[in-house]
């Protein structure tokens, strides 16, 4: 799942971001430095639905590395 950050009143709407820590880093950002702390009205989070392109690459290697160890020994032994 990804997030977006969207900003009615100022009509904006961040990037894509992979984790809640990011798009929290992001509303605290745009909160201190466009609003002076404070919440503006309207404001949200989007879900986005994310396609597997979408992932980062930091992803794909660690669904890799995980596959090789579960079916890397089956696949040797067939060798």
């Amino acid at each position: 799942m990804s997030y977006q950050y969207r900003c009615r009143r100022c009509r904006i709407t961040s990037h894509r971001v992979h984790s809640r820590d990011a798009l929290d880093h992001i509303r605290r950002d745009h909160r201190e430095q466009i609003h002076g702390g404070h919440i503006p009205d309207g404001e949200r989070e989007i879900k986005v639905r994310t396609r597997l392109g979408d992932l980062p690459i930091q992803y794909w290697a660690i669904a890799a590395a995980v596959l090789a160890i579960l079916f890397g020994p089956a696949l040797l032994d067939r060798l």
